[in-house]
């Protein structure tokens, strides 16, 4: 279950209070706390962030007291809220007009800006990986994503773009997805580092970093952003790191 909950954005916190109640008829928030370890001052975020996506209900008893009464119904109506806010957000996009060149920029942005959560990576992900017009390099400790980004890296590929991929190892969950790129003409290499950053680089002008440690259940903290100091040490990192690396040059070198 861990395996399914994770590849569909629920962070750790969220999936150890799923899994709590899912095994049990109903329960308050402090056993909850008791049975799942997430920190006493996380827990009500926690409920109220699962109540939102539509997977608990809250008995409104004194204290209140929250149940799974259907988990693959909780889940499909998870999947189908985010569907619908998907396209929603496409419906949105679609309908925005190219703001006018003589429209000063703004000049107190930024360069480095700091994300947090799963999803938010993923889609940032998906952002650049879209707007990518000549190159678009990553290196993914996992490669698990989601399908929105496995699309826009796929869609990347269709347009011309150069894709190149470094993983950190082959396994059940990624093989499929390195698969498909494969097929699609994106170079994949493998390097077994176990220091290996994440990131995400589109032409050379914009970057993702993510610097949370991927061995860990830590909550997922992205850098996003433009800064020439910093893409150029990434860039770097990335050549580095792509001589080293290993090339899969065929689907049936994944099984060897």
């Amino acid at each position: 279950m861990d395996d399914l909950l994770s590849s569909m954005g629920f962070t750790g916190y969220e999936r150890a209070v799923i899994k709590t109640l899912s095994s049990v008829e109903s329960s308050g928030a402090t056993a909850i706390v008791k049975r799942s370890r997430v920190p006493q001052g996380r827990i009500y975020g926690i409920l109220e962030v699962l109540r939102q996506k539509g997977v608990i209900e809250v008995i409104p008893t004194s204290p209140k007291r929250y149940r799974i009464d259907d988990l693959r119904a909780a889940l499909v109506r998870h999947v189908r809220q985010r569907e619908e806010a998907l396209a929603s957000s496409m419906s949105a996009i679609r309908s925005l007009r190219t703001p006018s060149r003589d429209i000063a920029p703004d000049t107190k942005s930024h360069s480095v800006r700091m994300m947090t959560g799963r999803e938010e990576h993923i889609a940032a992900t998906s952002g650049l990986a879209d707007a990518a017009k000549d190159d678009l390099s990553q290196v993914a400790p996992l490669f698990v994503g989601s399908f929105a980004s496995r699309s826009s890296l796929l869609a990347a590929a269709e347009r011309g773009v150069r894709v190149r991929v470094i993983v950190g190892t082959v396994t059940d969950k990624n093989r499929a997805r390195i698969d498909e790129c494969l097929r699609c003409g994106i170079s994949v290499r493998v390097l077994r580092e176990p220091q290996l950053l994440s990131m995400v680089l589109r032409d050379r002008e914009e970057f993702l970093l993510g610097v949370q440690d991927h061995r860990k259940d830590e909550e997922r903290l992205t850098l996003r952003g433009q800064n020439p100091g910093i893409l150029k040490m990434l860039s770097d990192t990335f050549e580095r790191d792509w001589k080293r690396s290993r090339e899969i040059r065929t689907v049936r070198a994944l099984r060897t």
